[in-house]
Parts: C-alpha cells; sequence; structure tokens
C-alpha cells in the first residue's frame, strides 16, 4: 500500500505538469492562430480548452500536495481528482483507483509513510534539488510524446503508417521493456568489470534477485505499469569505491546511447524491409533510449529501495 500511495502522488504530480504545459500550449496557440472569418469560434474553443488542462492539471497538483501534507479536505481534493484520472489509461486509472482507495480505507491513510520515508529528498551538497525531482517525470513524458510524433512524422514520409503489427499501450510497454534491459544491462556489465557483484535486476515488473546464493526471477504484479528499471550491486573490495561506483552509474547511459544508435540504424532498414510492419519497434526503442541517455546525465535521487536478500 506505500508503494501505491507514492506510485500514485507522485503519478498526480507529473500529470498536473504535463496537463498544464499542454494548457499554456493551447493558449499561447490560440492567442497566436489567425482564424478565417469563416470559423470566428475555433480560436475560443482552444482558448477554453487551454484553460480547461491548465485548471485541472492544477487541481491534481494539488490533490498531490494535499496528500502528502494530509492537508484538510485531503480526501474531498484527491477523490475528487482520482475520478477524473481513472480516463487517462493506463497510469492515471492506476493513480485514480489507489486515490479512490485512499479515500476510503483509513488503514491506507494510516499505512501512508511520512514523505521522506519513501520518496526522495534533496540532502545538502547531494547534487539533486526538489525541482528537479519533479521535473524528471515530466521531461520524461514530453521526450517520449516529442520522439514519438517525430517518427510518426518521418514514418508518414515513408509510406509506413498504414503497416503497423503492434500499436498502442503494446508497443509502449514492449519498447520500454527493451530499452531499460539493455540500460540496466550497462550497469551491470560496468559494475562487474569495476568488481562489483550483481545481486537484484528490475526491468518493469521483471525482477531477477539473488537469494540465498541461488538467482530467482519473480513477476511483481504492483509493479506491472511501473516504467524504468534498477540495478543492486555490492563492492567486493572497498579500494577506489567512489572511481568505480561511478564507473557502474556511466554504464547505464553509455549503454542507452548504443540501444538508440542500434535501433535507429535498425529503424533507417526498416522501409522495404520484410518487418516493415514492426517499424514502430525501433522507432520507440530509439526515443525511450536517447530520452534515458539525456535524462540520466541530470542528477536526481530514488526512493528508498527494499533490503536485498544475498
Amino acid at each position: 500500500m506505500q508503494v501505491l500511495a507514492s506510485y500514485a502522488r507522485s503519478t498526480f504530480w507529473t500529470i498536473g505538469i504535463v496537463q498544464i504545459l499542454l494548457g499554456l500550449y493551447l493558449g499561447v496557440t490560440a492567442a497566436l492562430s489567425h482564424q478565417p472569418a469563416s470559423r470566428p469560434r475555433a480560436a475560443a474553443i482552444v482558448l477554453f480548452l487551454g484553460f480547461l488542462n491548465v485548471a485541472m492539471g492544477s487541481w491534481s497538483c494539488l490533490a498531490a500536495w494535499a496528500w502528502r501534507r494530509q492537508a484538510r479536505f485531503a480526501r474531498l481534493i484527491v477523490a475528487v481528482n482520482s475520478v477524473f484520472s481513472l480516463v487517462l489509461i493506463p497510469f492515471g486509472t492506476v493513480a485514480g483507483l489507489a486515490g479512490l482507495y485512499w479515500c476510503c480505507s483509513r488503514r491506507m491513510r494510516q499505512s501512508t509513510p511520512l514523505a521522506g520515508d519513501f520518496e526522495h529528498e534533496s540532502k545538502p551538497e547531494d547534487g539533486t534539488h526538489a525541482w528537479v525531482q519533479k521535473a524528471i517525470p515530466v521531461l520524461s513524458v514530453l521526450i517520449w510524446l516529442a520522439s514519438f510524433g517525430a517518427a510518426n512524422w518521418w514514418a508518414r514520409t515513408q509510406g509506413l503508417t498504414k503497416h503497423v503489427a503492434i500499436n498502442g499501450l503494446l508497443v509502449l510497454f514492449l519498447s520500454e521493456w527493451i530499452a531499460v534491459l539493455c540500460h540496466e544491462f550497462g550497469h551491470a556489465l560496468a559494475g562487474w568489470a569495476a568488481s562489483m557483484t550483481l545481486v537484484s535486476m528490475r526491468v518493469g515488473p521483471f525482477v531477477a534477485m539473488r537469494k540465498a546464493g541461488r538467482w530467482k526471477l519473480q513477476f511483481s504484479w504492483p509493479s506491472i505499469l511501473a516504467m524504468g528499471g534498477a540495478v543492486v550491486t555490492i563492492p567486493t573490495h572497498l579500494t577506489d569505491l567512489r572511481r568505480r561506483m561511478a564507473f557502474e552509474i556511466a554504464g547505464g547511459p553509455v549503454a542507452s546511447v548504443l540501444t538508440a544508435l542500434i535501433a535507429f540504424s535498425a529503424l533507417l532498414a526498416v522501409p522495404g524491409s520484410p518487418w516493415e510492419a514492426w517499424w514502430q519497434v525501433p522507432a520507440m526503442i530509439t526515443a525511450i533510449s536517447a530520452g534515458a541517455a539525456v535524462l540520466n546525465l541530470i542528477p536526481f535521487g530514488f526512493a528508498a529501495a527494499p533490503p536485498v536478500e544475498i
């Protein structure tokens, strides 16, 4: 329940900021547009949609803040926002259901941890900032949307948009898991080269963990919609530990760059090939891997992870 509450709060923040940015974009577009006389209401409709997005985004951010602070009227604010979030399949739906359950369950409200216990908070001189923590998921969404838009534009120029083997959420999850797997393998290989012992790896809901000296593969249903992954290692010795840890961390972004280059090369070879209908997979992998390489250059923190049994 603690994981679910933390996920829902973070999702409310992300959805809210994205909606505010979208609303501002629509407002500016309406203000700068020059509609013909035959369509005098078009700009007004776009302006109204922009205002509506800003209002709903602000409410979503307010719900995340009220939930975290246990503020007065928090249950009402979270309940209203949860209902609106249900239509934002799939991530908003899960967050909305979690919010409604929190509003109805005293047990869940009492078990919700303090922000510092589960959500990362910046510490002096650790290189992270509170605003960066909230900006990272928003930047991720914006990079995905922009990259996917560019990929669709390129596909239209090649006549590929009508030939798609898989679409929608399926291609998103498949591409995300492939990109994350390559990224985490980069961390693991760099850690192995730096005399680190791998004890667990997570890719979305798939978890490989070493317990009692044996590897076990698990599927975590609560993390079915989890985007991202993690690698846990322990050093075999303490000599020059800081440099070795930095080398391990750098392995992830380097692997993402290589993955993006390979996927982009595959994408360029798609037109006219037997796997033409699968063009969205290398396109999305390219976008996600390139975005991950950029985002991992920004200092940000993670929530505390459960202990690993070795």
